[in-house]
């Protein structure tokens, strides 16, 4: 490991997979300098977890639980619990933006959020769910998809840290996007997703609509935006990979996060 402790305390999320967890990536880190916790996904709410309790964000709630529990444990590692950074990709962006911003229930947590994250890394992120098997969440007014994805969005929502630093990328993956018409037709999915229009206006101001195409990148661009708006010290980084996965640039501006 380069350097001295206290390290900076890293809890990373794979892409949501039962019983994954990302350890290339963490022992990477590790190895450059902190400690990092990558949890293993377990179905928190049984097997018959749907669509709508997905997007409802019961599994990040329990997910992010391992925050709690990485600071706790961080200061017998040599790590820095008040310097902690959260990170997620391809599913796992959703827990680590829901705790980091605040917007998880933790009440449950057999160990308490002591401090707020200060960094925030989220990859290949869909916060719009584009994919067509989350449509009948967003068409019941029962699965409050439409107000996930508004506080995901919305900075009035937020609880952060003062000092948080975030870290988006996105790679040219095609998977895992929609069809969209330039301007979007009004019978369109995306107007489900936003109903008073303010998210389909700034998808418009971060050109996210011409290519004909939501990907990744268009997340990630419009949370950059809000982001950005918000005060927030934010930075965006597209890859030319066309698939899962970090170059090196990439893994540089995830360690800029977390080494800040």
């Amino acid at each position: 490991i380069e350097g001295e402790g206290p390290f900076p305390v890293v809890v990373v999320y794979d892409l949501y997979r039962q019983g994954s967890q990302e350890r290339e990536l963490s022992r990477r880190i590790a190895d450059r300098g902190a400690v990092v916790f990558a949890p293993v996904w377990v179905d928190a709410v049984g097997t018959s977890l749907t669509v709508s309790d997905y997007i409802g964000g019961a599994m990040w709630n329990r997910a992010a639980c391992a925050v709690g529990h990485a600071q706790a444990q961080a200061e017998a590692y040599g790590g820095d619990p008040a310097q902690t950074t959260v990170m997620g990709a391809a599913g796992g962006e959703h827990p680590a933006a829901w705790v980091t911003l605040g917007l998880a229930d933790i009440g449950d947590c057999a160990e308490p959020v002591r401090f707020q994250p200060t960094g925030l890394v989220a990859g290949e992120s869909q916060w719009l769910f584009q994919e067509p098997q989350f449509d009948d969440a967003f068409d019941s007014e029962d699965a409050g998809a439409i107000d996930t994805v508004d506080r995901l969005f919305n900075p009035a929502h937020w609880d952060h840290s003062e000092q948080l630093t975030v870290f988006l990328w996105a790679t040219a993956w095609p998977d895992n996007s929609a069809e969209i018409d330039d301007p979007p037709a009004e019978e369109s999915w995306i107007w489900s997703r936003d109903p008073d229009g303010d998210i389909v206006e700034d998808l418009g101001e971060v050109d996210a609509f011409a290519d004909g195409l939501i990907t990744f990148s268009d997340n990630s661009r419009l949370m950059n935006l809000r982001m950005t708006q918000a005060g927030i010290d934010v930075s965006y980084y597209e890859s030319d990979s066309a698939g899962y996965g970090l170059d090196e640039a990439t893994f540089e501006g995830i360690w800029q996060i977390v080494s800040r």
